[in-house]
C-alpha cells in the first residue's frame, strides 16, 4: 500500500503568519482610512491569480482591495490584500464611454494547501475600465511577488476580473 503523507502545518506558526500579515496590512491601510471621503466599495471576481472573489473600497485617489481564492497554478488557498494608489483617465478617447484607470501598490499575501503556508510582499500594477452609466468596472492586473517564508522565492500574480461597484 503507497500512502503518500502530507506534514500538518505547526499551527504556532501558521498563528505567526496570520499575525504578521494582519499587523502589515493595517500598516498599508492606514492612509487609505484616514481619507476624509466617502468610499466606493465594489465586489467581483477574478480569475487566474487568485480565482475567486475580491472587494475593494476605493477613496478618491487610494484603494484597499482584498481578494480571496485559489491559485490555478495548483491546489493552493490564496489571499491578498493590497493598498492602491489610483491615478486617472489614461485616454481621453472620446470612443470610449467609460473611463480607463491605472493603478499600483504595495500588498501581502498568504497562500497554502495541506501542508504548507507562504507569506509574501507583492507590487501591483494595474488597468481598470468604469463603464459610465452603469455599476460595472473590467481590470486586469500583475503583481510581480516575494515570497518570504517558509522560503524565499519569486513569483508573478496576473489576475483579470469584473466588478459591481455601489456606495
Amino acid at each position: 500500500m503507497n500512502r503518500r503523507m502530507t506534514a500538518v502545518p505547526d499551527t504556532a506558526a501558521v498563528r505567526r503568519h496570520i499575525t504578521v500579515a494582519t499587523a502589515a496590512l493595517l500598516a498599508i491601510a492606514l492612509p487609505c482610512a484616514a481619507a476624509p471621503v466617502s468610499p466606493r466599495y465594489a465586489i467581483g471576481a477574478s480569475l487566474i491569480a487568485p480565482t475567486g472573489i475580491d472587494f475593494r473600497v476605493q477613496g478618491k485617489r487610494d484603494a484597499m482591495e482584498f481578494a480571496a481564492g485559489w491559485n490555478i497554478n495548483g491546489s493552493r488557498y490564496y489571499i491578498h490584500g493590497d493598498y492602491l494608489m489610483q491615478y486617472f483617465r489614461i485616454s481621453s478617447d472620446k470612443e470610449f464611454s467609460g473611463r480607463f484607470y491605472w493603478y499600483h501598490g504595495p500588498g501581502l499575501y498568504l497562500a497554502g494547501d495541506n501542508a504548507t503556508l507562504a507569506l509574501g510582499f507583492r507590487y501591483v500594477l494595474g488597468m481598470e475600465y468604469l463603464f459610465r452609466g452603469a455599476p460595472i468596472e473590467l481590470y486586469f492586473n500583475i503583481a510581480p511577488a516575494l515570497q518570504l517564508a517558509p522560503s524565499t522565492a519569486f513569483g508573478i500574480f496576473p489576475a483579470l476580473g469584473v466588478r459591481f461597484t455601489f456606495q
